[in-house]
């Protein structure tokens, strides 16, 4: 548990100084209900509240970029990282740096969508059957399975006060996402009353190819999940049954 923290907190750079070439964040993207600034200052605050109070959990997505020489640099050998999906659109950068290891809030890291339930009262009976179940990050970073553009590890996190929020991302879709980003920027920096970098994450779309005849939004939609559950079906797997692999 402790070990992987210590390992979590040791990889984790700053946005105020982003490269997009080098950086590995720990995220939490915001759901749909939180995309318009105007009326969410409320929800951002709960939100907030959840991220800095023990005993609430939230999910969150270990995300990076790191070439040869940081990977070199940060895990001893030569490799590189791409893995930049995760959920929402908009969120935040999160740093745990002020937290003592020991307090392991870190429950659950999986490399995989794991699906945790959104409920406050759901998430912590899900903590209570999966807690422990933790993937060190060059796991997180490097094997991370899924079809894009839900190929994201999921990690469940329990509040602590000294969780800092760094900065807010977006993901660059188009000029108009870019807009509300700003927006959102500045909410966040009014609601915490310190200025917050605006981290940029590259946003590609790669089709599913769909067999003839299956042009059907539904279906294509169902297609995709089904496509994506192969994926991750081993992962799961493993998720659900742990000392059998």
């Amino acid at each position: 548990g402790f070990m992987a923290f210590a390992e979590f907190k040791r990889i984790l750079t700053d946005p105020d100084e982003h490269d997009p070439e080098n950086f590995v964040y720990l995220m939490h993207g915001l759901s749909h209900s939180m995309y318009d600034p105007k009326d969410s200052i409320h929800k951002l605050d709960s939100k907030v509240k959840r991220i800095t109070t023990p005993g609430e959990f939230y999910s969150a997505s270990l995300v990076g970029v790191l070439d040869h020489e940081m990977m070199r640099e940060k895990f001893g050998f030569w490799d590189t990282v791409n893995q930049t999906d995760l959920f929402g659109v908009y969120g935040f950068v999160l740093n745990p740096s002020e937290i003592p290891v020991n307090d392991e809030i870190i429950k659950i890291a999986w490399y995989c969508d794991i699906g945790t339930p959104k409920n406050q009262e759901e998430v912590k009976r899900f903590v209570q059957e999966h807690e422990g179940k933790v993937k060190p990050p060059l796991h997180l970073l490097k094997s991370t399975v899924g079809r894009h553009p839900v190929k994201y590890n999921e990690l469940v996190i329990e509040g602590h006060g000294d969780m800092d929020i760094v900065g807010v991302f977006y993901k660059d879709m188009n000029k108009d996402v870019r807009n509300k980003a700003m927006e959102f920027q500045k909410t966040m920096e009014d609601l915490l009353q310190r200025k917050l970098p605006l981290i940029e994450l590259p946003y590609t779309t790669e089709q599913i190819s769909i067999p003839p005849g299956l042009e059907d939004e539904r279906m294509i939609t169902q297609v995709g999940h089904f496509i994506d559950l192969g994926t991750r079906s081993m992962a799961l797997l493993e998720f659900e049954n742990p000392g059998s692999f």
